[in-house]
């Protein structure tokens, strides 16, 4: 049943006796029962009886049937029956109430339609794409002995950085100390390139700083060394090996060789929302990092637990808390999708960006895209005939005011769409000049009704 309230200039239409007495609580006169678009289908010449409750209780009267009553120091509402005396009645709490809910005061089926319009809105995604090629194979080189130890003042290349053999003490960077053995000094040449502490502590090597393109293994009279950057890059770190003064090496190649396939790999990053993603070739120990694995789909893998914050595999796969504003939801061998984890066009500000060509994002995008919020219009739309008590929706940036509330005026309202979540709740009740401060910082679409 649907009820007229006037208080001139402006008239309003509610569904509910508990909405009578709100209007009349504020002044507002019952003009009568009447249809969607305000027309009279029993008018009602009806001077609705108020007063404080210690008088209903002194005077204690029968009302006619139907006809209601308030105390207006306790916002209790009876309903007359024509028989039974106030004292005896039944009553309802109305008005500004802050224990009541916004669905409490628009009606249970304001709830269920207002679902389905939050339920339009759309969640920004992006997918980010690896090389095309998932063969990710490191180039590899070998430096070989002869089987006799280098001479002192001798040389070995890789990439661009040069390691001398030294028969005393190692006292600059690159130094490397010449043992009785091959296999030994190949071992100290091993930890040089690492920058192994304990080693250099030892005497065995002065390197303060790792090679920065590979690492290295070593066997009796072997040298292999690898990218750390998987795929064809690898091919082009230069190998070379002094032969006057003789290093006793003979090199496989003049430059590393059988990198393949997709170039992602050590210190290529991935940026979603506020975080960066750094892939790495050994355990990942810094928040951020990822490991690169042996191919691109290991590498996704790994990013996508990272981006979740996936605890089973952090210090091993990743090393990352979960993103607070992105997730990432389904991948393939050379893709993975990224979805933001709120609904809404707020999201289509967040930044996406790859390593290219290694990473890049599907369609050229810089930001995720195709979020998208709930419109006024919709939400008018799909309230229409389940709720016709005045209400309108205000778009509302972080900081700034609802436009067109009267200071003083009692509202309702509710939190339909936000760039940061509202507190722990999704509506509240305010003043015209208190309702920013309870909707703290956010971009809100805000559904307001005034109730008093």
């Amino acid at each position: 049943m649907l009820y007229k309230m006037t208080k001139a200039p402006v008239s309003r239409i509610v569904n509910s006796t508990a909405l009578v007495a709100t209007y009349l609580s504020a002044g507002y006169t019952f003009d009568g029962i009447c249809d969607a678009n305000g027309v009279l289908t029993l008018a009602e010449d009806l001077d609705v009886r108020k007063d404080l409750a210690a008088n209903w209780a002194l005077l204690n009267p029968v009302l006619a049937l139907g006809e209601p009553g308030l105390e207006t120091d306790t916002r209790i509402l009876k309903m007359g029956d024509g028989i039974t005396a106030w004292n005896s009645l039944s009553g309802l709490l109305v008005g500004q109430d802050a224990t009541q809910d916004f669905t409490t005061l628009l009606g249970a089926t304001f709830a269920d339609e207002m679902g389905a319009v939050v339920g339009v809105a759309v969640k920004a995604q992006a997918t980010i794409v690896s090389d095309t090629n998932p063969v990710n194979v490191a180039a590899t080189g070998k430096l070989t002995t002869d089987a006799s130890v280098p001479v002192d003042q001798s040389t070995v290349t890789i990439g661009e950085t040069v390691y001398k053999f030294v028969a005393g003490a190692p006292a600059a960077e690159g130094d490397v100390k010449i043992e009785a053995t091959v296999a030994d000094t190949l071992t100290n040449l091993k930890n040089a390139i690492a920058a192994d502490a304990d080693s250099k502590t030892a005497g065995k090597h002065f390197c303060v700083v790792a090679h920065p393109l590979v690492t290295a293994a070593a066997s009796a009279t072997v040298l292999t060394v690898t990218a750390k950057l998987r795929g064809a890059l690898g091919n082009a770190y230069a190998l070379a090996a002094s032969t006057d003064p003789a290093s006793h090496f003979t090199v496989s190649a003049a430059t590393m060789g059988t990198g393949a396939g997709c170039t992602l790999g050590v210190n290529h990053t991935v940026i979603a929302g506020a975080k960066t993603y750094t892939f790495v070739g050994d355990t990942p120990n810094a928040e951020g990092e990822v490991l690169a694995g042996a191919t691109a789909a290991d590498a996704l893998d790994n990013f996508k637990s990272a981006v979740n914050g996936e605890v089973a595999t952090k210090g091993t796969k990743h090393f990352c808390t979960a993103n607070a504003t992105i997730e990432a939801t389904t991948n393939t061998n050379t893709t993975q999708l990224l979805v933001a984890r709120t609904a809404g066009a707020l999201a289509n500000t967040y930044p996406v960006s790859g390593t290219a060509p290694a990473l890049t994002v599907l369609g050229g995008r810089a930001y995720l895209s195709g979020g998208y919020n709930v419109s006024a219009a919709q939400i008018i739309n799909a309230v229409a005939g389940v709720i016709l008590e005045k209400a309108e929706v205000y778009a509302v940036a972080s900081g700034a005011s609802v436009v067109g509330l009267t200071a003083g005026l009692l509202y309702k309202f509710m939190v339909l769409t936000y760039g940061t979540t509202y507190g722990s709740a999704l509506g509240g009740t305010g003043t015209g000049t208190s309702i920013m401060a309870l909707t703290a910082s956010a971009n809100l679409h805000l559904l307001i009704v005034p109730i008093m």
